[in-house]
């Protein structure tokens, strides 16, 4: 069964359909209807060791691409920045802009080099005939997961995010792109978790033991999550306790899941932690006092961000990428770079999590942090592909 793309660039599709009841593709045709790109699927799983593969298939006319010397090429784009009005790129706190990154060009037509085609591939070629050729491209071993920030109330079609494109397109040569015989899919490059990762017997802690100058003694915290891992909408319980050896009283306790990001490439100024959910707690812990306590928090979305509010503080946390496609939003997963990887190298957003506790004296200065970090994954009915 065919279904036309419904990425974010491109035409619609135009080709002929042909029904099957063993695999699904998703096809693009270009504005001039001369080559038609077909995919298996939208959703490719990155589980940090190997990059994913992409398989598909391009449709060709023959009689438009044989003359005037034209090839049939295909590339995957990348594509960081801000969606939308260029011009709302100025309103943004850190001043990014679009930044494009077109990779290598494999040609397909006239063919060159022969791949070995996977069954599906070859159900496909044999329903649409002779002019039909299969393609493979990688994913880049240092591109990140597609990610998306949620929209905040003044931020309407201009979302910070990383896109992955793949391009058919007939040119004279790999330079020789022209729109109008171009078809342009978006794929999404969704983690999923290392098969190396051991969890067993880890459960996520923290500690911290803070004096002050203007007051004698110490703040103590200890922290500790239920377990190491969770998926969306999934309750954490933390344990807490303090213990307050300074002569001041202890009378606010915050407890937030924070989601910790950052951009190794383009940015050198560290990471950004955006409290996710957040809970108050008033309490009394005198000098010599302790308190022990459970808080229950919600790996769920945030409420966005008003006019009013910092929009890079409350609201605007990293989403999947697929949100375009369905328009749920789901928090981003953490992120698993391959071993051999180093941060900075890696091209898009870093995404982590840790659930953060603040000891503060009231309106007395000084305040204690302790922190735990811990892994989100996804459920797997949000990573099936088209």
């Amino acid at each position: 069964m065919f279904s036309d793309g419904d990425g974010p660039s491109g035409s619609s599709g135009a080709a002929s359909r042909a029904p099957t009841d063993k695999f699904k593709a998703v096809r693009k045709a270009s504005p001039n209807d001369k080559i038609v790109l077909y995919l298996f699927g939208r959703e490719f799983m990155d589980n940090a060791t190997t990059p994913p593969s992409i398989d598909g298939v391009i449709l060709v006319d023959p009689t438009y691409a044989s003359g005037s010397n034209r090839q049939v090429y295909v590339q995957m784009v990348i594509i960081f920045g801000r969606k939308g009005d260029p011009k709302a790129e100025i309103d943004f706190e850190h001043q990014f802009c679009t930044k494009t990154l077109s990779l290598e060009c494999s040609q397909v037509y006239p063919v060159k080099r022969e791949i070995e085609k996977t069954s599906r591939q070859e159900a496909l070629i044999t329903k649409l005939g002779e002019f039909a050729f299969p393609f493979r491209i990688d994913f880049p071993k240092l591109g990140a997961p597609s990610y998306q920030m949620m929209q905040g109330s003044r931020d309407e079609q201009s979302n910070l995010g990383l896109e992955y494109e793949v391009m058919a397109f007939v040119g004279e040569d790999e330079f020789d792109e022209h729109k109008r015989s171009s078809a342009k899919m978006a794929v999404w490059r969704v983690q999923a978790l290392p098969p190396t990762l051991n969890l067993t017997g880890q459960m996520p802690k923290g500690q911290r033991s803070k004096s002050f100058m203007m007051y004698s003694g110490a703040v103590n915290i200890d922290l500790s999550l239920d377990k190491p891992m969770y998926s969306t909408d999934d309750q954490i319980k933390v344990d807490v306790n303090i213990a307050n050896t300074t002569s001041k009283e202890i009378t606010d306790v915050k407890v937030k899941l924070c989601q910790r990001n950052q951009i190794p490439m383009f940015t050198d100024d560290g990471s950004h932690d955006i409290t996710v959910q957040k809970v108050e707690d008033k309490v009394h812990i005198p000098q010599g006092g302790k308190l022990a306590r459970e808080y229950t928090l919600t790996t769920c979305l945030p409420r966005r961000a008003t006019a009013a509010e910092s929009s890079w503080k409350y609201g605007q946390v990293m989403l999947e990428g697929t949100i375009g496609r369905d328009g749920k939003e789901i928090l981003a997963a953490s992120t698993h770079i391959n071993h051999s990887i180093q941060m900075r190298d890696l091209y898009g957003i870093y995404v982590e999590y840790v659930v953060k506790v603040k000891c503060t004296f009231g309106g007395t200065p000084g305040e204690t942090v302790a922190e735990a970090a811990f892994i989100l994954t996804q459920k797997e009915e949000s990573k099936k592909d088209a």
